[in-house]
């Protein structure tokens, strides 16, 4: 285990590797619609095809709400 991830409850650890998964995705592109957008830092995404940047949720492009 690195010193980084959460130590102690199943829940958490769960919990903490969804985030880092959704962090290192490959997302869609709204506007060349290719499989290229990737997050760049907190709440930004770039696309590497077009270069396009937007602005999303913490760490997807979209939230759930």
């Amino acid at each position: 285990m690195a010193k980084d991830n959460v130590r102690y409850g199943r829940k958490l650890r769960l919990l903490e590797r969804a985030v880092k998964d959704m962090k290192t995705e490959w997302y869609e592109c709204p506007s060349c619609g290719k499989e290229t957008l990737r997050r760049k830092g907190y709440a930004i995404f770039k696309c590497r095809n077009c270069g396009a940047e937007y602005a999303g949720a913490a760490y997807a492009p979209t939230s759930k709400r």
